[in-house]
């Protein structure tokens, strides 16, 4: 029986305080407004009797988020690099017409860009190509070297006539494949080292240019130019669809040339706002020009100048002249 001096109501506040201040007698007797020693009388009163907490668990309360307005904001832009790039001339004393030259020159001093690249292969040098057996038709059809130095310096000089000049616009240049020849031969003939390479290096030296070996790169803007990408097995890419494994492997924005064919490819990379573009400028040969060793195979050549306009790692925009466009333009 409970004691008749407490009523039921007073046990179960007893139990209930002493549950809400988690075992705290102080604290319960501080909450029920009493003395420490009444509480605590009171609340072995309450247990005797039997009597439990009958609290109602606190609600929790959750935070609701806003509903998300997050925008992703690029981030601030840098100044655009414009930049006219040719590749894979392939000059030749069986090329006799050097006009090209003299219109890609008087293109660029229209466009007065940032910078002219050259991509290599501008001389093809078969005069020291493996491929000709010697003694066989295409060994004595092929020309000379000094021929060959001969033709490159016309192709230049007419590149330059009406160019910019080198100290006002820089003028950067690639060697290609076909530049290599000439260190493949000095490597296997080591007493003509330093002869075939320096007649090619004092010519593009003559009319200005900063050259990078075949293989190297040059970055503009946080963009890669180079012939063409090497792979993992040290082999340049080739195949059907080069360009597409180069956007696919690639960390940066490219700028080759080596298959003559034009592309301009756009990969989104994993981020926000993040990609990388592979552009091919195609070849600068005469339009339609077919080289001997590439015969009736599919070759769909692009034969084209080009103008870049570079932002912040990316090859924001394109323009291309062909061969006969410029011919029309800047022919005499």
């Amino acid at each position: 029986m409970a004691n008749p001096g407490l009523t039921r109501e007073q046990m179960q506040q007893a139990v209930d305080a002493y549950a809400r201040n988690h075992g705290n007698i102080t604290a319960a007797a501080r909450d029920s407004d009493m003395p420490r020693s009444t509480f605590k009388d009171r609340l072995g009163r309450a247990h005797a009797n039997g009597f439990l907490p009958n609290l109602t668990p606190a609600k929790p309360r959750i935070r609701v988020p806003a509903r998300s307005t997050y925008v992703p904001q690029p981030a601030s832009h840098g100044e655009a690099i414009r930049v006219m790039v040719f590749g894979c001339s392939h000059d030749s004393p069986l090329i006799p017409d050097k006009s090209r030259y003299l219109h890609m020159g008087r293109l660029a001093s229209d466009l007065r860009p940032d910078y002219i690249v050259r991509l290599g292969d501008d001389c093809d040098l078969d005069s020291l190509s493996n491929y000709a057996v010697p003694g066989s038709a295409d060994d004595f059809e092929r020309p000379a070297f000094r021929r060959e130095m001969e033709s490159l310096e016309e192709a230049e000089a007419a590149f330059d006539k009406d160019a910019p000049d080198g100290s006002d616009i820089p003028r950067e240049r690639l060697k290609g494949n076909h530049e290599y020849r000439a260190d493949r031969f000095e490597n296997n003939n080591p007493s003509a080292q330093g002869v075939f390479t320096g007649a090619i290096d004092q010519i593009y030296a003559r009319f200005g240019w900063s050259v990078k070996q075949y293989k190297e790169w040059i970055f503009l803007g946080g963009v890669g130019f180079t012939h063409v990408p090497i792979n993992a097995a040290g082999r340049e890419y080739t195949g059907q669809n080069p360009s597409n494994m180069i956007a696919n492997h690639s960390t940066f924005s490219v700028v080759w040339s080596h298959t003559h064919k034009g592309e301009f490819l756009n990969r989104p990379k994993i981020g926000i706002g993040n990609g990388i573009q592979v552009f091919n400028t195609g070849c600068s040969m005469p339009q339609g020009y077919i080289k001997k060793y590439a015969g009736v195979s599919t070759t769909g050549w692009t034969y084209r100048c080009n103008e870049l306009t570079i932002r912040d790692g990316q090859i924001e925009s394109a323009r291309s002249w062909s061969m006969l466009e410029l011919e029309e333009k800047y022919g005499d």
